[in-house]
């Protein structure tokens, strides 16, 4: 996916020292997508404040178990050689590393700091990776003010600054970009004024319990957000549009793959608007989640995933592996479903065809009958 400009390109040939050109959102958005690594114990010890270079993650040894689950392996893979070849990367620290997946708890967690130079941090939030654990919590933002892996990631947040003083970038993909904001919202506010930039990239923006409290407003003329032109994760709880859509070369969902963003000028490609599809599932999405209760929400969240651990896979991997079998077994499951579940998610579906309706209608410029 490296035929036209996109991170690969960027990291390949763009060789001079950050410390000589300082970090752009460029940068923040491979930082973010490494995070997403997972780092072997023989290579770093997870949980302690020590410190490796990038360039010593690549090793061949240990590509299975960093890889296993990351989106786009393959252009992943090439990317981390270009990151330990990059005289722009190769000698940045990893100086604190956290995962944890408990899914009793529905949490999927994990942050990696980068130690930029003596004064520079940049924290990665790790987003939604293939476990259905880490989609449920997804689901949880709809009706918990705060799921556990925002919890985390503000306690990581504390410890991190705390213990590392100098500026910080905060970032994340997808669900990192989430917990990038909400940390950077609820941390310790002697900390607050040492974050230069927080970046949300293509990630959920927090729900509307939360972006009313003071503590967000305190720090979000520095949020960064960028959406492709098809967004579907970046338009969740999304409610204005201080975005900004960028160019992917891929279709729908698949937009949500940073390797498919493009780059131009050592910069991300801004468009003007997002697509009409984008607009919908905005719109749609949105208005489920003001129709509905929380109860409701709880319902519709915890059916689903019923409905999936039903199959007793654990990743999407394994869904896929033999999907025909386990597409069975979730339609066996939702016609188990009862009266209460059953009237739920019918009017899931009339609320979503509604604001589908309304928004096809603005499109035409047509106005809803009365």
């Amino acid at each position: 996916m490296d035929k036209f400009n996109n991170i690969l390109n960027y990291v390949k040939n763009n060789i001079t020292p950050i410390s000589e050109t300082a970090l752009n959102d460029v940068d923040a958005l491979v930082f973010s997508w490494l995070s997403y690594y997972h780092i072997n114990e023989k290579v770093y010890k997870k949980n302690t404040f020590e410190s490796i270079f990038i360039k010593e993650l690549y090793n061949a040894k240990y590509f299975d178990s960093m890889l296993f689950d990351v989106y786009d392996i393959l252009s992943s893979k090439k990317l981390l050689s270009y990151l330990a070849a990059s005289p722009r990367f190769r000698d940045i620290e990893i100086v604190y590393y956290e995962e944890v997946t408990n899914k009793n708890r529905e949490k999927q967690f994990s942050a990696t700091t980068f130690r930029i130079d003596k004064e520079t941090y940049l924290v990665a939030f790790r987003g939604t990776d293939h476990s259905f654990v880490g989609w449920k919590e997804d689901l949880n933002m709809s009706f918990l003010k705060h799921i556990p892996s925002q919890v985390a990631s503000k306690k990581y947040l504390d410890a991190v600054m705390k213990k590392y003083k100098g500026r910080y970038y905060i970032a994340g993909h997808s669900k990192g970009g989430n917990l990038a904001v909400y940390a950077s919202s609820f941390i310790d506010d002697k900390y607050k004024g040492r974050i230069e930039k927080i970046y949300n990239f293509d990630g959920p923006s927090l729900n509307s319990k939360l972006i009313n409290e003071e503590s967000y407003k305190t720090i979000k003329d520095k949020i960064k957000k960028f959406v492709p032109q098809s967004s579907v994760m970046g338009m969740c709880f999304e409610k204005t549009s201080k975005y900004k859509i960028i160019k992917s070369n891929d279709i729908g969902v698949l937009q949500h793959n940073p390797f498919s963003w493009e780059i131009e000028n050592k910069k991300l490609k801004v468009l003007k608007n997002t697509t009409f599809d984008s607009k919908m599932f905005k719109g749609g999405i949105n208005a489920l989640i003001d129709d509905l209760s929380d109860e409701e929400l709880k319902l519709f969240a915890n059916s689903i995933y019923k409905v999936v651990n039903a199959t007793n896979v654990n990743t999407v991997e394994e869904f896929l592996k033999d999907f025909n079998k386990n597409s069975l077994i979730v339609l066996k499951e939702i016609n188990k479903f009862d009266g209460k579940q059953r009237d739920m998610m019918k009017k899931v579906f009339k609320i979503y065809i509604e604001e589908a309706f309304k928004n096809i209608l603005a499109n035409l410029n047509i106005k809803m009958p009365m």
